[in-house]
């Protein structure tokens, strides 16, 4: 049988390899068009659950200060490897959501940013309401007045359908992995078991993850920011800049901060 990790732990190794950090690069040039459309220029960025680093070091090329928070240290060690070769300055910190707390130099208060964002359906991984709550607090606490929080996340439509009983697989040269998912309607969740190949010298190397998520209704989503002092300004389709239709995989949301919570 294959070894079990927790989730991007042995997966960040060949994360970008496999093109998974494709989609931060996505979402980088789409956030980027909606705060062209908003006129709104950011000059502070955090990055929640940002993996490799790979959006992090786009915003770091703009000359924002910028941040990047992740719960995984295999992940982070990929990310600051990145960082150095491409000679931008980002500060990488190892928390897990939804608790986050970032203190500013000197530890007197808390880090604030003009922009939050997390990418590649990451809050989906939070698996009870409560913790989705927590988290948007926590983000309120750490935007600046006015500050935008920017992110996207799975719909059931897609934990059913592009999850569901499916199986998806591809081999590289060095590299091969099947994902197989189930789908649990009740709850609303999905299972990604993730089995993975990596090529050492004349062997194959086998392991596997297993990624939960789950999807959240509209109303309670925008319920939660709404208690968390956002105002949501935007709902789209992900990547386009039109509203979303029922059976939407992936929305994008664009809120706003608008009142301070404890």
């Amino acid at each position: 049988m294959a070894r079990r990790f927790k989730p991007y732990t042995r997966i960040a190794a060949i994360w970008d390899e496999i093109g998974q950090d494709k989609f931060s690069e996505r979402m980088v040039d789409y956030t980027l068009q909606i705060l062209k459309r908003k006129n709104f220029q950011p000059r502070s960025a955090l990055d929640l659950c940002c993996g490799t680093g790979t959006a992090a070091i786009r915003f770091a090329r703009k000359g924002w200060e910028v941040y990047g928070l992740d719960g995984s240290a295999d992940m982070l060690e990929i990310a600051s490897g990145k960082i150095r070769k491409e000679k931008v300055t980002v500060r990488l910190i190892y928390q897990r959501l939804p608790e986050f707390e970032i203190k500013r130099n000197g530890g007197l208060g808390l880090k604030t940013f003009d922009l939050v964002t997390a990418y590649y359906d990451s809050l989906n991984y939070l698996l009870k309401e409560e913790e989705l709550s927590v988290c948007f607090r926590n983000v309120n606490r750490h935007l600046n007045p006015e500050g935008l929080f920017i992110f996207d996340m799975n719909t059931k439509e897609a934990l059913k359908y592009l999850w569901g009983e499916k199986i998806y697989a591809r081999a590289y040269d060095n590299i091969a992995w099947i994902w197989q998912s189930l789908f649990y309607e009740r709850a609303a969740q999905a299972d990604l078991r993730a089995v993975c190949f990596v090529r050492k010298g004349k062997l194959w190397e086998r392991f596997e993850e297993v990624h939960t998520e789950k999807a959240y209704p509209l109303s309670v989503l925008k319920r939660l920011l709404h208690s968390a002092g956002f105002r949501v300004e935007h709902l789209y389709d992900c990547f386009r800049f039109a509203k979303p239709k029922k059976k939407a995989y992936r929305l994008a949301w664009v809120a706003r901060k608008v009142r301070n919570v404890s």
